[in-house]
């Protein structure tokens, strides 16, 4: 897969429509991107992230529930019903031969909160079909369990290459390619399952009291699931973006 064009519109810190050209040329296969820290080099690299996975994204600060992180994600100085939008242009062998493809996820404060729309465009043609299946799709081709591999700002370079995470970080990413993260999941829901049969047998006032319980349970992770990113953000210092051959 190559990037050709990346498109912010009122996404975090870039108001209005800011557009990138990520082509390689010949003999410049690397597109360096710099600033100071704030500038927006996550940001661009998140926005990447979040079209191609939208929840499954591994994104920088994200410590709350999807809605509330495209909700703050739009651009303060800009009309939340307009919302905000990431628009990837990439292409990929498909058979033998180049396709070019155009991913587009908008996201507007509606009356009833977030709405979120997912569009695909392949050969310039507008695909309902595979905007459906979007998820499955890049999943097959590149699983959100192994993309921090590919998209990563600078610094974790050195994290990998001195950090003592870093057997961890290869670890997930091969149990996630190895698909054993699938039976996890499967693992997960059962229980769920179990548990809900098990509750269906109780009185309303057992009922009443488990589910309390659970929702605590629930907002004491996220709250240690924000501490966790806030202490990453914290950690992080001044990096170049780098995500595969098209960014670095």
């Amino acid at each position: 897969m190559i990037l050709d064009t990346i498109i912010l519109e009122n996404f975090g810190a870039y108001g209005g429509r800011q557009e990138a050209d990520l082509t390689p040329e010949p003999g410049k296969p690397v597109i360096l991107f710099g600033g100071m820290n704030g500038g927006g080099k996550t940001t661009l690299l998140d926005a990447i992230q979040l079209a191609f996975y939208g929840p499954k994204a591994r994104l920088s600060n994200r410590g709350r529930s999807y809605r509330d992180y495209l909700r703050d994600s739009i651009h303060r100085g800009s009309d939340p019903g307009e919302g905000a939008g990431v628009t990837l242009r990439f292409r990929r062998l498909v058979e033998g031969e180049t396709r070019h493809f155009e991913l587009q996820r908008y996201w507007r404060e509606g009356v009833k909160g977030i709405e979120e729309t997912v569009r695909v465009l392949r050969d310039g043609k507008l695909d309902d079909v595979f905007a459906e299946h979007w998820e499955e799709t890049i999943e097959a081709y590149l699983p959100s369990g192994i993309a921090h591999l590919f998209f990563f700002d600078g610094e974790q370079i050195k994290d990998l290459a001195e950090g003592g995470h870093a057997a961890e970080i290869l670890g997930t990413a091969i149990h996630a390619l190895l698909g054993v993260d699938l039976m996890d999941r499967l693992e997960s829901d059962l229980k769920v399952f179990e548990r809900r049969k098990k509750a269906e047998g109780l009185d309303a006032a057992t009922t009443q009291a488990l589910e309390q319980a659970r929702d605590e349970l629930q907002q004491i992770e996220r709250e240690q699931e924000q501490v966790a990113m806030q202490e990453g953000v914290r950690a992080s210092g001044q990096g170049v973006a780098r995500p595969g051959r098209a960014i670095s």
